[in-house]
């Protein structure tokens, strides 16, 4: 079998010439198809792999190999990396991780208490139904609110860049008063205040007259 070689990766990792690696990069091409996919991943992960995940052993494969092999090389003086699968994965499992040791992407569900959303509920009743609500009747609307987030709809998910120095944040569902103005605006009174809502507004267009 002819062991690949990848241009780029002699290039920029100053090809490892220990015989024991050549020896491992042999034995992975011989493996198992699960077991490459499986290291495939990890090295994915660490971000040493390019492109698809494959458990063909070609260029790409091999390139990923050289790239964990340097970084271990590197670290040999300063701690033990003898085992080149456990180097892997540490390497996959650190990039996992984000800022301090956290997850690289961090997903909060926070979960309201009823009274919390009375105030934007009144805000929007008033608006709407020009009144508030009893508190009984904003209790089981802020209840359905809060359903959506024991559910997981309205989680908010924080991503981290690779050094940390950035954080993107999605998702998020959308606000209590977004929500409270929809529910309120499709119940009977409320579609009954809009209808009133739109003969004022050609009543005012006509000149007010009635």
């Amino acid at each position: 079998m002819t062991q690949p070689m990848g241009t780029d990766a002699v290039e920029n990792t100053a090809t490892p010439a220990d015989a024991t690696f050549t020896a491992f990069a042999k034995g992975i091409a011989q493996a198992p198809p699960t077991v490459r996919e499986k290291l495939a991943a990890q090295l994915k992960r660490a971000g040493l792999y390019k492109g698809e995940i494959s458990s063909e052993f070609d260029n790409k494969f091999y390139d990923a190999l050289l790239r964990a092999e340097k970084e271990r090389i590197e670290l040999a003086p300063i701690i033990d990396v003898s085992d080149r699968f456990a180097f892997i994965q540490q390497l996959s499992e650190k990039a996992e991780t984000g800022p301090d040791g956290g997850p690289k992407t961090v997903t909060a569900r926070v979960i309201s208490e009823p009274v919390d959303l009375f105030d934007e509920i009144n805000a929007v009743t008033r608006e709407y139904l020009g009144r508030e609500l009893p508190d009984a009747a904003k209790e089981k609307l802020a209840k359905k609110y809060i359903a959506m987030q024991k559910a997981g709809k309205l989680d908010v998910s924080t991503t981290y860049s690779e050094d940390g120095s950035f954080r993107q944040t999605t998702g998020g569902g959308i606000e209590p008063s977004q929500f409270f103005i929809e529910e309120i605006s499709n119940s009977d009174e409320g579609r009954a205040n809009k209808v009133l809502q739109g003969y004022n507004i050609i009543l005012g267009m006509l000149g007010g007259l009635r």
